[in-house]
């Protein structure tokens, strides 16, 4: 195999197969998929482990009231809103994978399995 070959053969190597049944893709087969889903999915879940885990509350009001500064925030009153963001975050990690499965995966259709006996006779079923 000359190193052109070599080189086209790598350039459009799957990362990630369709799935077998249903919609999608499946795990990746390559450790370029692997790397993919693991960055995403760290990148996505970060903000979200951090609010729910480290976070102990808005700092500087916390410091504020500390110090008996009468102020209006609540140190706890944005941990919602923290949340909201790490998710909005999180899915658009998840938007990114997609974008790469799409780029580097078969096409996705619905599938049914392999074509066979089996599945022959649950179709007359």
């Amino acid at each position: 195999m000359s190193k052109a070959e070599n080189n086209l053969t790598r350039s459009k190597q799957i990362w990630f197969p369709a799935k077998k049944f249903g919609w999608g893709w499946g795990q990746p087969k390559v450790w370029q998929g692997w790397v993919a889903l693991v960055s995403c999915l760290t990148v996505g879940l970060a903000p979200l482990v951090y609010f729910t885990t480290v976070y102990k509350g808005d700092t500087y009001c916390k410091s504020l009231l500390d110090q008996k500064i009468v102020v209006t925030c609540n140190p706890d009153g944005m941990l919602g809103l923290y949340i909201a963001a790490s998710i909005m975050w999180l899915t658009a990690a998840v938007f990114v994978l997609i974008i790469i499965s799409n780029i580097k995966g078969e096409k996705p259709s619905w599938r049914w399995g392999k074509k066979g006996p089996l599945s022959e006779h649950a179709e007359k079923s």
